[in-house]
């Protein structure tokens, strides 16, 4: 069995459940509630005490969070060293997501870098997106700060609101059905052509939605195709293999 431990209810929950649906089925994974007050980095531990009420040996944990810059409450290698242990002493394996933040996951995706061509700071995407690929520190890049500094009324402060921003702002120049935000259940709505069916999203539109948006468009490589297709796509083009440590349980074939 499959144990999935979220950091919050932000986008990325959807996003692995997405995967885990897909892959592995419904009946053979775990979601596990999130702690009271919705969650958050330092509630983790909880999380996964809750899990151990359960799991057994031989079963999968992954954990799904933020792997950020050390704060006060909360320093990401502490949590992973004790799991690991932990998991360790009860024959239980344990895999977790390695990406600063889920951003980076589809800022990294060869396919929003194309589709985002029109964004009028593109540039800064193509050199985000190959560093990400390529495990160098762009944030504190001359090229990044001089862009941070050119963005009004927005606190990119730190990596991760930068990355937020980028994404935000890269992805809805796509059209209404590409745009990934921090939002829960984003890849059901304004996100939803990255992952959904694309029958199931035509089923909801009018006939000339379908011609204008689908047929005219839309110029994404998995147009007409399936969550299977598209997740499998993301996979071979980001740095999803790198980043979750699940390409061994995946039922891919």
């Amino acid at each position: 069995m499959l144990y999935i431990v979220t950091e919050d209810k932000n986008s990325a929950r959807d996003f692995w459940k997405i995967v885990a649906d897909t892959f592995m089925g419904a009946e053979n994974y775990v979601l596990e509630p999130l702690s009271v007050g919705g969650g958050g980095n330092t509630r983790l531990q909880e999380q996964v005490t809750n899990v151990f009420t359960k799991i057994q040996k031989g079963d999968i944990l992954f954990v799904a969070f933020d792997n950020i810059a050390n704060t006060k409450n909360y320093v990401p290698s502490d949590f992973i060293i004790k799991t690991a242990a932990r998991c360790k002493r009860a024959g239980v394996t344990f895999q977790y997501t390695t990406y600063y933040c889920f951003e980076e996951l589809y800022l990294s995706y060869d396919e929003l870098v194309k589709l985002s061509c029109n964004y009028k700071d593109w540039d800064i995407v193509g050199f985000v997106s190959q560093c990400i690929k390529d495990a160098i520190d762009y944030y504190v890049d001359p090229v990044v700060q001089g862009y941070i500094k050119q963005i009004e009324n927005t606190n990119l402060s730190n990596r991760e609101h930068f990355l937020n921003y980028l994404l935000v702002e890269t992805s809805k120049m796509i059209n209404g059905y590409f745009q990934i935000t921090k939002s829960g259940q984003c890849f059901d709505k304004n996100a939803e052509c990255w992952v959904k069916d694309c029958t199931q999203i035509q089923a909801n539109m009018t006939e000339q939605q379908c011609n204008n948006v689908c047929d005219v468009q839309c110029k994404y490589c998995c147009k007409e195709k399936t969550t299977r297709d598209k997740l499998i796509d993301l996979k071979e083009k980001s740095i999803f293999d790198r980043c979750s440590g699940l390409n061994d349980y995946l039922q891919l074939a």
